[in-house]
């Protein structure tokens, strides 16, 4: 199995790829969204927090920063009376891959969906490109994503292979051989009511 390296502030440890698999569970919450999110983060990445009035952001890169997997907790009132129905949040979740003025084009594949009046719930694969445009280089990224809308909530857990379109064939193959972990990492996440939270 191919090795790879992950970057840090002195020198870059060898890893194999199936050292990556560990994952240990973890929960976050922000003290003006109303629900807390829960899942399986990786052991080997480094996590990294943002956090803003309406969402919350948990990012873990690896691999020379190859591969990031992120979950982001929103509650933008906006947001929320913009998807009030299944087919208005998918819109949402899938506006990227078709998005001119930003030059993103992709196309996903829909693994599952449920919608209830509880929670609407997608899960899909997919790849994203970019043109450079003279500001930003040109990229084709690997996505296994899941996102969640529960309440005025909307939680989304994604695992990415970063790379350019130089490297999509790579990129597949990286993206073949992280699937347990990006899997293990996506169907994890749930959200549960504030005080249920440890953190």
């Amino acid at each position: 199995m191919a090795q790879a390296q992950e970057t840090s502030a002195t020198e870059a440890p060898v890893y194999r790829v199936q050292d990556l698999m560990a994952t240990t569970p973890t929960s976050f919450s922000h003290p003006d969204i109303p629900l807390g999110v829960h899942f399986l983060k990786p052991q080997a990445f480094a996590e990294s927090v943002i956090a803003s009035p309406t969402r919350l952001i948990i990012s873990y890169l690896g691999l020379n920063n190859r591969v990031q997997l992120q979950v982001s907790l929103i509650a933008e009132p906006t947001l929320s009376a913009q998807t009030t129905t299944f087919e208005d949040f998918k819109h949402f979740v899938f506006a990227r891959f078709h998005d001119k003025e930003q030059q993103l084009f992709g196309e996903y594949q829909i693994s599952h969906e449920a919608s209830s009046a509880e929670q609407f719930d997608l899960s899909f694969t997919a790849y994203l490109k970019k043109a450079a445009d003279g500001i930003l280089p040109e990229m084709y990224n690997f996505i296994a994503e899941r996102d969640i809308k529960q309440g005025e909530v909307i939680a989304q857990g994604s695992c990415q292979i970063l790379g350019s379109q130089a490297q999509q064939r790579e990129s597949a193959a990286l993206f073949k051989e992280l699937s347990p972990l990006c899997t293990a990492f996506t169907q994890s996440l749930r959200l549960e009511p504030l005080e249920h939270d440890s953190k």
